[in-house]
């Protein structure tokens, strides 16, 4: 399920939890999403869960390619190329290596 948190945008992840208008065709079902104000199909999610990612969303889970852009030029969402990345907060993508021992990082 791919919905931003920011600003709704959605893809075809999401699409079949919609609440679909009553009594639509199949052919009409589409047209109706196709022609929602959020519906995104294109656009790319980032997701951050319990997989390990080089980039820490704070407070989201899911943004769309377009928030995720404004928020990381805002410096809002951190990246293994930050400075201050710490893999005991931020997860494993450092740029020293695994725990921040670059050792481990050659193995």
């Amino acid at each position: 399920m791919s919905q931003c948190e920011r600003c709704d945008a959605f893809d075809e992840d999401h699409a079949e939890y919609l609440d679909y208008p009553e009594g639509l065709s199949e052919e009409e079902e589409i047209e109706w999403l196709e022609n929602h104000e959020d519906y995104e199909p294109s656009l790319y999610f980032y997701w951050h869960g319990d997989i390990q990612e080089d980039y820490d969303m704070g407070e989201y889970t899911c943004l769309c390619e377009s928030c995720f852009g404004t928020l990381l030029n805002q410096g809002k969402i951190k990246t293994t190329e930050d400075r201050d990345w710490n893999c005991e907060i931020h997860g494993w993508g450092n740029p020293d290596g695994w725990d921040n021992e670059p050792s481990k990082l050659s193995q």
